[in-house]
């Protein structure tokens, strides 16, 4: 199961801008502007909770938002990897925590 806040957070990491967060940008007049970062967050999950909702559950799910989310071919290697490390730590961040309190 995709934790799409999770993913949003590797996106919006691996997209590493401000003018555009989460990589989301519209056309204002002709000119390419970005969204502020609420409403930025909430566009990028709800394209990969559309994108997830498309997926067959064949092949990789992070090549599928591919499809919907960027042209670059390397982007959902970066963003895979990105989700997994958080993935992978996250837990361990949470026991660590428990264990201190």
């Amino acid at each position: 199961m995709i934790d799409f806040n999770h993913l949003a957070d590797a996106i919006n990491r691996h997209e590493n801008s401000t003018k555009f967060p989460y990589g989301c940008e519209h056309r204002v007049h002709g000119h390419l502007v970005g969204y502020s970062v609420e409403v930025a967050r909430q566009k990028c999950i709800e394209l990969c909770e559309r994108a997830y909702k498309t997926w067959d559950g064949k092949g990789d799910f992070f090549a599928h938002l591919n499809k919907y989310y960027a042209a670059d071919k390397q982007w959902h290697v970066d963003v895979e990897k990105i989700y997994d490390s958080r993935a992978k730590i996250l837990p361990v961040v949470q026991k660590a925590i428990t264990n201190h309190s």
